[in-house]
């Protein structure tokens, strides 16, 4: 190893700076040596010191270190180095925490220690549990389950990810592989089916390593065996998909995500809410349009009608599911929905729509919501120019059955106002009961 020449010593101004470095707390962590560790490499490799970078220092290379050796001279001024390299070290851990009070008093100057010390203590390795879960995770990962947008950079972004968790998983190069082919959308099946059916390179695909590191490679690797020879190179299969991709979204063949879609947007989850309601509601088709109201999930009982195709016992969606005649894209017209009869008194649920201080509105002069998708609040469902509506759908809820006065003559009456759900929505000065 030689010094390099002609460098800025460094040697008062900024003398424990190191470029790019974070504070650290002193604590391990899983991804420690991917993280700050590696930071400090990069770092320690700018700094020079008479001929020799700090990294060299670090992993004992410069002459006059304890496994180079050299003349008097040598040797003092490699000490120098090392001590330079503890306080710079040093400087970017918490001095309030026990590990700073630790090294200090333990390695005594001794930045070749305290460098090696630190790639063992703060490596934190995962649990089993811990494993687990990445597991199901590695699993279930792909493209659209990261939320990766769909764009020129998707490719090469779903390549990272899969080297990136497959190296903490312990994952070869061919498992790798087939996690990237596995990740992609249904749509460009057409360029995945044949490479995962590649028989080449004895079933590797037809992107691997070669025998020799490439020349454009560093001169002490160039020409050199490749330790991963004959196994997949995600790098150039990577490149080669690109260009398929790119070239389908020109196309128009996959289409890039629009913004605010699900691609681009993760939703955050409160995974402590583990007992939360599901959420239940009625989809309202009126004049074409549809009102989604809000009901309660624990209401549901077999006497309970779906407005959407007339069944009992569920609602037009809960939980996340909707009616299966809805979900088929079935549509029955509302008003043979309401003819339908049930057994023990049940009738189809209605609705009136009123104008505030009016018996009922008219067609013409009732304000409609847009027939477009609605997107759930906290009060409800709106729709996305819900600051020129705004509309609030509240909360319905089906008034329980009332005594039945001995001398009623109507049943019918009572039986119909019994089963009504009240719906309530405010279109600015127009109400809805």
């Amino acid at each position: 190893m030689q010094p390099a020449a002609g460098v800025n010593p460094n040697m008062q101004r900024d003398f424990t700076t190191l470029p790019g470095m974070k504070m650290w707390n002193g604590i391990p962590y899983h991804d420690f040596r991917r993280a700050w560790f590696s930071a400090l490499i990069v770092a320690l490799g700018s700094i020079f010191q008479e001929g020799w970078t700090l990294i060299q220092v670090a992993r004992d290379q410069d002459v006059g270190g304890p496994a180079q050796g050299g003349t008097a001279g040598q040797i003092a001024s490699s000490n120098n180095r090392n001590i330079r390299l503890f306080h710079a070290v040093l400087n970017y851990i918490d001095p309030n925490c026990d590990l700073y009070r630790r090294v200090w008093t333990t390695f005594n100057n001794d930045g070749r220690g305290l460098y090696n010390y630190l790639w063992v203590y703060g490596h934190l390795p995962y649990t089993r549990r811990e494993i687990t879960g990445m597991e199901a995770e590695w699993k279930d990962a792909s493209i659209s389950a990261l939320k990766i947008p769909h764009d020129k950079q998707t490719v090469f972004k779903w390549k990272s990810w899969v080297v990136t968790e497959g190296e903490k998983r312990n994952k070869n190069l061919g498992e790798i592989r087939d996690k990237f082919l596995e990740g992609f959308p249904e749509s460009f099946n057409i360029v995945v089916i044949p490479e995962r059916n590649s028989t080449a390179n004895g079933g590797a695909g037809n992107y691997v390593h070669p025998a020799n590191y490439p020349a454009h490679y560093p001169d002490h690797l160039a020409g050199n065996p490749h330790p991963n020879a004959g196994e997949p190179d995600m790098d150039a299969l990577a490149s080669n998909f690109n260009i398929t991709w790119v070239d389908y979204i020109i196309r128009g063949l996959i289409k890039a995500a629009p913004k605010g879609s699900a691609y681009q947007v993760e939703e955050e989850k409160d995974e402590t809410d583990n007992d939360a309601e599901p959420e239940a509601s009625q989809i309202l088709a009126v004049d074409g349009d549809e009102y989604i109201c809000k009901i309660s999930a624990d209401s549901i009982t077999a006497d309970t009608v779906c407005v959407s195709c007339g069944g009992r016992g569920h609602v037009s969606r809960l939980d996340g599911q909707t009616c299966l005649t809805t979900t088929l894209g079935i549509k029955i017209p509302r008003e043979e929905l309401e003819k339908t009869t049930y057994p023990s008194g049940i009738t189809f649920p209605k609705f009136k729509f009123n104008r505030t201080g009016a018996a009922r509105a008219s067609t013409s002069s009732r304000q409609r919501l847009p027939a477009r998708p609605k997107t759930r609040t906290s009060s409800g469902y709106r729709s996305s120019d819900d600051k020129k509506m705004k509309n609030r759908v509240r909360v319905a809820v089906q008034e329980p059955e009332p005594p039945q006065a001995p001398e009623s003559n109507s049943e019918d009456d009572d039986q119909e106002a019994s089963h009504d759900i009240q719906l309530a929505v405010d279109l600015d000065n127009i109400h809805i009961q």
